[in-house]
């Protein structure tokens, strides 16, 4: 059998038809419609950007130099973010695993290149909600107007489960009614597999308050019947969020930049948990970190509040007349 450039050419195929294949593997691993979606239709974009038409036309200098151009602001839109360059070449690099997998090619162009650095590129920082703006927003919106046939009442549980659960708007999409277990105490959520951002089920426990809220909107449904109706279009679930927020007076966008977006609910999950004094090794099975660092990264904020009021235990030597005090003792006193 002869081969060419690193394919088994036992007939050239393009390389679309080989993504659809590769669509079907995912659907048939049990990946969810929409990761599948998500994960093709970026493979798919670079594979068009940069006009590959069989597997051995694939280089890894021209993905990574269309990467780039997508990175680049126009006077139209604004280029994308390094994140959303990760996902990009993820997927590519997801695709032309399984091609040597299945045995179609022999090697991967791609397997050696690295992503770029989130960190000195964040173009959507989220931030924590207050108690004070929370509670604003569930009740707001429990008052309000239906949207994308969802009630208000519907909408409200629906953040409150997020803000307790710290589960993604995908995952809270996939519950359905067979997805709770009210009768164990405490009650539980179970995500599956196939919709955990970590590909493994995951069962959460739930607070009596919050299973007080579900138990009416659970009552009608039948196993199978899907809990919250989120769009499935992005855009038109984040507007849907979006338009509560305001409604409920709060701020999309805060002075830093920092949005208040569906996300931000899961940031705050785990922004309450630091702020409760909740260990971070606690913590990380509670935000289903896959590591510790991740869990970390969100508690650098509280640690360093915490780290400030430490700091004002010390004696104030700059001033020393303002009567410093160490451990809310007086500095001169326990000097003596």
């Amino acid at each position: 059998m002869k081969r060419r450039n690193g394919t088994l050419n036992f007939g050239i195929k393009p390389l679309l038809e080989h993504l659809l294949d590769f669509e079907n593997a995912l659907v048939a691993r049990g990946n969810s419609e929409i990761h599948v979606e998500v994960v093709t239709a970026r493979a798919r974009r670079i594979i068009k950007g940069c006009g590959f038409k069989f597997y051995a036309d694939i280089t890894p200098s021209r993905v990574m130099d269309f990467l780039s151009e997508l990175r680049k602001d126009t006077t139209n839109k604004r280029g994308i973010s390094a994140q959303t360059f990760n996902f990009h070449l993820g997927a590519f690099k997801q695709f032309c695993k399984w091609m040597v997998k299945d045995r179609r090619a022999t090697e991967t162009a791609v397997a050696h290149l690295d992503g770029l650095n989130v960190r000195i590129d964040r173009r959507r920082d989220r931030r924590a909600l207050a108690v004070g703006e929370l509670t604003r927003l569930l009740e707001t919106t429990r008052n309000g107007a239906v949207r994308c046939g969802m009630t208000g009442q519907a909408r409200a549980v629906l953040y409150l489960v997020a803000l307790e659960t710290g589960l993604r708007s995908n995952e809270l999409r996939s519950l359905t009614r067979g997805s709770f277990d009210l009768t164990t105490c405490p009650a539980t959520v179970t995500v599956q597999a196939n919709y955990s951002k970590r590909r493994r089920q995951d069962t959460l426990i739930l607070r009596e308050e919050v299973v007080a809220e579900l138990r009416p909107i659970l009552a009608n449904l039948t196993p199978q019947m899907q809990v919250f109706r989120i769009p499935a279009d992005r855009k038109a679930a984040a507007a849907l969020f979006r338009a509560d927020v305001e409604a409920a007076g709060i701020a999309y966008r805060d002075d830093s930049g920092r949005v208040a977006d569906f996300h931000a609910l899961r940031h705050t999950f785990i922004s309450n948990l630091a702020a409760g004094g909740v260990h971070p090794k606690t913590a990380q099975p509670l935000a289903r970190h896959s590591t510790i660092t991740l869990t970390m990264d969100r508690y650098t904020h509280s640690l360093h509040q915490d780290n400030l009021q430490a700091l004002e235990t010390l004696p104030n030597l700059a001033n020393p007349g303002a009567g410093g005090k160490i451990n809310g003792r007086n500095a001169t006193r326990n000097a003596r």
